[in-house]
């Protein structure tokens, strides 16, 4: 059986990448029992695992623009994530 095969959209009149632009969050987990936490940050068409070297099981990138952050009990997310990105 074969593996996934990514195809265009069906709006994707072109048939093309989608082109993405400014900063692109990275996840990642070294060990599939680690979750996938928040690993830093990389620029549109930087070179992902150069930027973040390591022995990954998984490496994920989305843009900024695709992350909708949920808001638990009326709490500021962002400045959750900052303070666990930092600690």
């Amino acid at each position: 059986m074969g593996g996934h095969v990514h195809r265009s959209p069906a709006g994707d009149l072109d048939g093309g990448e989608t082109g993405v632009t400014g900063e692109l969050l990275v996840f990642g987990r070294t060990d599939y029992a680690e979750p996938l936490t928040e690993r830093g940050e990389v620029g549109a068409g930087e070179d992902v695992l150069a930027s973040h070297p390591g022995e990954w099981v998984e490496l994920v990138v989305f843009a900024h623009s695709a992350v909708h952050w949920i808001i638990r009990d009326g709490e500021d997310a962002e400045s959750e994530r900052a303070v666990r990105a930092v600690g």
